[in-house]
C-alpha cells in the first residue's frame, strides 16, 4: 500500500511540473548546471553528469510543490550520458 501511495504522489508531482517519467529536468536556480534530475515511477533521481553517477535525490517534496520551484526540461539525448533502466535501478556507474 505504501508503494502505491508513493507512486501516486510522484505521479501528481510530475503532472504539476509538466514532466513525464524518465524525462530529464533542471531547476532554474540550481548551482551545478551539469547535474540534472528525473522522475521514475516512484522516486526522484539525481544524475551527476561529470562522473556519470546516479543516486536518489534529496530534493524535498515540499520544494517540488512550492510555487517558487521552476524547472526546465532538458534533452537527455544531447548529453553524452546514456542511461538504461538497468543502470537507473541498480545504481551502476
Amino acid at each position: 500500500m505504501e508503494k502505491l501511495i508513493r507512486r501516486i504522489v510522484i505521479f501528481l508531482v510530475r503532472k504539476r511540473l509538466g514532466l513525464k517519467a524518465y524525462e530529464g529536468f533542471q531547476f532554474y536556480n540550481q548551482k551545478s548546471k551539469t547535474d540534472w534530475y528525473m522522475f521514475t515511477d516512484d522516486e526522484v533521481l539525481k544524475v551527476t553528469y561529470n562522473d556519470h553517477y546516479i543516486c536518489q535525490s534529496s530534493v524535498s517534496l515540499n520544494w517540488l510543490l512550492d510555487s517558487k520551484c521552476k524547472v526546465h526540461k532538458i534533452d537527455v539525448s544531447e548529453r553524452t550520458v546514456m542511461l538504461s533502466k538497468k543502470k537507473i535501478f541498480t545504481g551502476e556507474k
